[in-house]
């Protein structure tokens, strides 16, 4: 099942993407897809962020956040924000999914 993040718009031609464990720090790990494609395979969630440089393609970008496990006390539980390439934050989510689900978020590129 998908978890729903909305949509956000943007001029920039990268996002940077931060991520981190928003509870117990419990090993939490997560795969990033861009547009269908794995662009991080294995990403630890830890206290501080995980930093992510995306580069999108005109029109829509579809990124894909999916849960490997739940770490010792599930779900599966993230923080993340994303900034255009001025420092703007453009969204400011989390997430509490279960093994295997999937959080998505629309980015689209103007």
């Amino acid at each position: 099942s998908t978890y729903g993040l909305g949509t956000v718009t943007t001029r920039s031609r990268t996002v940077k993407i931060e991520a981190r464990d928003h509870s117990y720090v419990d090993g939490d790990r997560i795969k990033v897809y861009l547009n269908e494609q794995v662009i991080s395979d294995n990403i630890g969630l830890k206290s501080n962020y995980f930093v992510l440089y995306v580069k999108l393609k005109d029109g829509y970008n579809r990124i894909d956040f999916q849960a490997l496990n739940q770490g010792f006390s599930g779900p599966n539980t993230a923080e993340f924000s994303v900034y255009d390439e001025n420092g703007n934050l453009l969204s400011d989510k989390e997430w509490n999914l279960n093994t295997g689900q999937t959080a998505t978020l629309g980015i689209i590129k103007q």
